[in-house]
């Protein structure tokens, strides 16, 4: 990754974030991008030629991700210029073994508008030089993933692809894809290509009379949930001493990450819906690639 460092030290802009940059038009400065303030209404423009003459653009910890019909991905500082330069969208071109952009049947515009759907930042490189980077890319919608240094574009290991939407928080990075499953990794996984799977929460669905779902907001106080692999089914906690009422037990079934996991098992736990808060219902571990821990509730 190359660095260039300019400025628009000089230029007054408004002091509190966010803007909204605005698109390039004919009748615009040269070399210049107008921006909206959101807190104060007001338009102002920046010299930034990084960011002109067809570029398209993203943003992320208030950087924008450009590229170009060159194939060129940079990160660009609107207010510094500082400019760091991203393998290019051509690095991606060994992943489906071709020698040149045009047998993929893209031309350079579809790279630059449609190849590359989502950049992301793990972090701003305003506070430190070692950040990481991944992308949303290709017709399947798969991720990449590049830090400070590299010159290529490593692909993330995922059970799943047509991946909608990527952010990142507390250094790991956060994918859901088009049925809504979230797959998150930390640095050393994204880096060893090993997805991580973990429920964060559930969302509650009644049948009324007319057969329609209804969202609701909790079980009964009296109420428990057992889900798996086994029968789904809820039970009245006075008849089974130990069980919390407005829960959910669960156990791991879902055999996509069952590999990248170390099998099915690690995936368990108690989801309260008084607090949205998941804790362990067993303390040890119990994994298996082809039987994982069962659920044996038995009838009344």
């Amino acid at each position: 990754m190359a660095t260039q460092e300019k400025n628009n030290s000089s230029i007054v802009v408004p002091s509190k974030f966010p803007w909204l940059m605005l698109v390039e038009t004919e009748d615009q400065v040269a070399e210049t991008r107008s921006f909206f303030g959101l807190c104060d209404g007001n338009v102002f423009q920046l010299n930034l030629p990084e960011a002109c003459s067809g570029k398209k653009c993203g943003g992320s910890h208030g950087w924008l991700i450009t590229k170009g019909l060159d194939l060129e991905i940079n990160v660009l500082n609107p207010l510094t210029r500082t400019q760091i330069r991203l393998p290019p969208i051509t690095a991606f071109l060994n992943k489906f073994h071709l020698e040149h952009f045009k047998e993929y049947g893209y031309s350079p515009e579809d790279f630059r508008d449609v190849f590359i759907n989502k950049v992301v930042l793990s972090s701003t490189p305003s506070d430190s030089h070692d950040f990481a980077v991944m992308v949303i890319f290709g017709r399947t919608s798969n991720l990449a993933f590049t830090k400070s240094g590299d010159e290529s574009w490593t692909d993330v290991e995922a059970p799943t692809r047509s991946f909608d939407d990527v952010t990142c928080y507390k250094g790991q990075f956060y994918a859901v894809d088009c049925h809504g499953t979230v797959v998150y990794w930390d640095e050393h996984d994204v880096t060893s290509g090993k997805p991580v799977f973990r429920t964060i929460g559930f969302k509650l669905f009644k049948l009324d009379e007319s057969a329609h779902w209804v969202e609701v907001n909790s079980l009964t106080e009296d109420e428990a949930v057992f889900l798996g692999t086994n029968t789904s089914v809820s039970v009245s906690i006075s008849d089974f001493p130990g069980c919390k009422g407005s829960c959910i037990y669960f156990r791991d079934d879902n055999m996509d990450f069952y590999d990248s996991n170390g099998g099915g098992g690690k995936d368990m736990g108690v989801f309260s819906f008084k607090d949205n808060t998941i804790e362990a219902h067993y303390s040890g571990q119990s994994l298996s690639l082809y039987s994982p821990p069962v659920w044996i509730v038995p009838s009344n």
